[in-house]
């Protein structure tokens, strides 16, 4: 149980961290956006993809890991 219990509180650091980022790219967006009020309509902003990948990695091990817990609580429990 310990293993798990680490895991899921090293996964919420790791969201909490995914958290800041995103919220610092949209001030970055925003400010951006207020700089340039007139060229925000013609501006294409990249996919933000380092992004997204760090987000769908942490997403797929949170789905890994619930299997690995679920399948431990169905042989202990």
């Amino acid at each position: 149980m310990e293993h798990f219990q680490n895991q899921f509180i090293r996964h919420d650091e790791v969201i909490d961290i995914l958290k800041h980022d995103v919220r610092k790219h949209e001030s970055q967006l925003v400010k951006y956006a207020q700089d340039h009020p007139v060229a925000i309509e013609h501006v294409h902003f990249n996919d933000h993809t380092e992004l997204r990948d760090r987000m769908e990695t942490q997403r797929k091990i949170y789905a890994d890991l619930k299997t690995e817990f679920y399948s431990f609580l169905s042989k202990n429990m």
